[in-house]
This record gives structure tokens, C-alpha cells and sequence, in this order.
């Protein structure tokens, strides 16, 4: 295993993009990696401000990276995204792997038994899997219309059924993997990595506040609620791995209440601030070990050994990830003959007709050259629409953007066109604004 000099595969070849929020969370993506590349075979430009870590699991190469220090959320996640989609222009599939915020429920008809250290991937057969809470628009009535964000694309979403079905027949192998971690990297245990049998699992009422300190040692016994009696689908201390609906936005929440309100109103098991800016222009899936309950009893004491178990799960999942799955573009984007042609047309305006124009021939050489020295946040609005979600869901394929002159109708779709791409490609489609 090396890390030190230049990667032997070219940039080219990276396929999957690993994004993490927190250092510790990329230290446990880093160590759970089965070999280290080195630095990017070709480096980033001037513009994109991303530290990149190459590896590969299972010989399927991926690409790290972390948001900078002290800027979470869904703005800071989308740059990182954008930057190594220029970076690595075949990334195909996205995971946004990391800690979160669990959200029991203990219904009589709907128990989620989440505790610190399981994992939630942010899967649904009937939706997306993840839901924007604080994104959508306030209606006549008082209530509340959120805008649909995308799902994981079809190769994550059968990788996600295999292991589902391979938990049917045994337990999954988080434990395993991290303790094979810690073998390799025995500095990691002094840094919480391995389980924190010393901080106990504690849950209390929403409406029960921390009355301060580092733990919860001096937090009333009586607040706390009583889950011995329910049962695990692992043994011991093993994490359960839980499928659901993730809630994100752009708040850390530390109000057991809140908390409450968002698990009962979307159904959701999981808090988390990232997604929100991914979901609609990266196609992943988001996996969450779970540090915290979003309450005000939260603390970082879970939050090394969570990260690590999301790795796992992560690890886990790519196992199941065939490499078949993540094909080559179908189209070759050397197709110079109908480049040329469309090129000249652009340059002489001479007519062509509106099937040529539209047939299925990958442009990425010459939207590349297009200059586009846009602000980030151009075309996010656009991005975050339920129009836009509808289109690339929809049988039809050509989307029409009018508009007056200098307003911006090269911009946009530019800066817009490079999201949908990735989208189509995960499901074998065409489209073309």
C-alpha cells in the first residue's frame, strides 16, 4: 500500500467519488481503503481547491475528498462535487459517507431502533431516499411543498439490493472490516476508532435537556428511555445497518424535539447536513453511521467510531457494486465528424436540421471550451427545480431553455448541463437542453 508520489492511473480512470464532510471522516475512508494511489496523475487546476486521495476497493478506483474545515453544508458539498467532476470527468457513481444523527421511533406500528454506531443508507423503494426539510416553498394553505431531490442511480440501487439480501443470509461485515483497519493502523484505536464501550448509549426524552458537562454522567437516569427490552437483528455491540429516509438541511440540529418533528413528519431515521447540495447534481447515495441523537446531549464522543462504521458499510456495499455496472460512455466523445459539423454550424449559423442536432453524440470536448466563467452558485436554482427533476425522470428527452439575449442562456445551461450528464449516463439516457 502507497500513498506517496503520483497515481499510476490516469485521472480518467477514477469511476466513483467518495465525499466526506469531517476529517474524520475521510481518515476512516482513507484507512479502509485496500491499496493508496498517490497524488492525481494529472494535478487539479488553479480553480479547484480540493485535496484529492486515490485508492481503490475492491479494484474499483475512487476518488476522496473532504470539505474544508469549518464549512459544512449543502453550498460547501456542492463545490467540492463540482471540482472533482472537473477533475475526474468519468466519475459515475457518488457516495457522501459520514456521520450523522440518529431518529428512533418507537411506535407501536413503526419502530426504528437506531443507536449510536449503526448505519442508515438513505434508501427507499418509493422515493429518492432523502429529503430536504428546509428546501421547498410555503403554499396558500400554510403548508409546506418540498422540492423532490434524485435517488441513487440504478447501479447503486441493485448493489443495495444485494446486500440486503446477503444480510438475509448473515450478518453484515462492518465489525470485520473495521477491525481489519485497526490491524493495519493500530494508531487509530487511541483515537476512538474502535468501540467506545466506555460511553455508554444513552437516549433521552426530546424534551429533556443536557444539564452540561463533556458526557451525560450527570443527566437524570429517569429521563432516559428504557430500550433493553427490544431486540437486534445483530448481536452484542455489532452495528445494524437501517434503510430509510434521510432528512437533510442546512442546520446542525441540537434540539431533541426538532428532531422529533422531522422523524414523524418525513418518516425519517437520520439527520444530516450535506445531501441537500449533492442529490440533484451528484448521482449517490448517502450512508450515515450515527454519532448522536440530535438532541442537546450531543458530543463528538461516538464520532470516530461512526465515521469508521459508515466506511465499512461503505466497503461493504462496493463489494456488490459490479464492475460491469460502471460501463464506459456508450458514445464516444471523439465522434469528430458530427463535432465538426455541429461546430460549423455554430460558427456560421448555417441551418441544420433538429434530429442532427439532437442525435445521441457526446459534446463533452466542446462544452469544455465553451467559456463559462460563472460564480458558483449560477444555475442552482435551475438545479434545485422540480422541473429540471422531472426532465431527467421523464421519457422525453430535449428540454427547451428561452430566453432575451445577454440574460444569461449560454451560463446557465452550461453550468447546469454537466449535473443532468451524470444522471443520464447511470441510466443509459440522452438528453439535451
Amino acid at each position: 500500500m502507497s500513498d506517496t508520489g503520483r497515481s499510476r492511473f490516469k485521472n480518467e480512470e477514477y469511476t466513483v467519488g467518495w465525499i466526506c464532510a469531517l476529517p474524520v471522516e475521510l481518515a476512516a475512508a482513507k484507512a479502509m481503503m485496500d491499496e493508496l494511489h498517490g497524488d492525481p496523475q494529472r494535478s487539479p487546476g488553479k480553480a479547484d481547491a480540493n485535496v484529492y486521495v486515490l485508492g481503490s476497493m475492491n479494484n474499483i478506483k475512487i476518488v476522496l475528498a473532504c470539505l474544508p474545515i469549518d464549512e459544512p453544508g449543502p453550498s460547501s458539498a456542492a463545490v467540492v462535487a463540482k471540482d472533482m467532476f472537473y477533475t475526474f470527468p468519468e466519475i459515475q457513481i457518488g457516495l457522501l459517507v459520514g456521520v450523522g444523527a440518529g431518529i428512533p421511533h418507537f411506535s407501536s406500528d413503526n419502530i426504528r431502533d437506531i443507536r449510536l454506531g449503526d448505519v442508515v443508507i438513505g434508501f427507499n423503494e418509493d422515493d429518492s431516499g432523502v429529503v430536504a426539510y428546509d428546501l421547498g416553498k410555503k403554499l396558500a394553505d400554510g403548508s409546506f411543498k418540498n422540492y423532490a431531490l434524485n435517488g441513487p442511480p440504478g447501479p447503486l440501487r441493485s448493489a443495495v439490493a444485494a446486500l440486503r439480501a446477503q444480510h438475509q443470509v448473515r450478518g453484515n461485515k462492518i465489525p470485520h472490516y473495521i477491525e481489519e483497519m485497526l490491524g493495519k493502523r493500530p494508531y487509530m484505536r487511541r483515537k476512538g476508532y474502535s468501540y467506545p464501550f466506555q460511553v455508554p448509549d444513552r437516549l433521552f426524552r426530546p424534551d429533556y435537556v443536557h444539564v452540561g458537562g463533556r458526557d451525560c454522567t450527570r443527566c437524570d437516569p429517569k429521563a432516559e428511555i428504557n430500550r433493553e427490552d427490544l431486540s437486534r437483528s445483530e448481536t452484542g455491540t455489532d452495528p445494524v445497518i437501517h434503510y430509510g429516509t434521510i432528512a437533510t438541511g442546512g442546520t446542525l440540529v441540537k434540539n431533541g424535539i426538532f428532531r422529533e418533528e422531522i422523524g414523524k413528519r418525513y418518516g425519517a431515521i437520520c439527520l444530516e447536513m450535506e445531501a441537500e447540495g449533492l442529490m440533484n447534481i451528484y448521482p449517490c447515495i448517502v450512508i450515515r453511521g450515527i454519532s448522536d441523537y440530535a438532541d442537546s446531549h450531543k458530543n463528538n464522543l461516538w464520532r470516530a467510531y461512526a465515521a469508521a462504521a459508515a466506511a465499512a458499510c461503505t466497503k461493504e456495499l462496493l463489494e456488490h457494486l459490479q464492475h460491469t455496472q460502471i460501463e464506459e460512455r456508450s458514445i464516444s466523445w471523439q465522434d469528430h465528424a458530427q463535432v465538426s459539423q455541429l461546430y460549423k454550424v455554430s460558427m456560421t449559423h448555417q441551418p441544420l436540421n433538429a434530429p442532427s442536432c439532437t442525435s445521441p453524440v457526446e459534446l463533452d470536448s466542446l462544452q469544455q471550451c465553451v467559456p463559462c466563467h460563472q460564480q458558483f452558485e449560477t444555475g442552482l436554482w435551475l438545479l434545485r427545480s422540480n422541473e429540471l427533476c422531472t426532465w431527467v425522470d421523464a421519457l422525453r428527452r430535449n428540454w427547451f431553455c428561452a430566453g432575451n439575449r445577454t440574460t444569461g442562456r449560454a451560463i446557465t445551461p452550461k453550468a447546469v448541463v454537466e449535473r443532468p450528464y451524470h444522471f443520464a449516463q447511470a441510466r443509459r439516457r440522452t438528453l439535451s437542453i
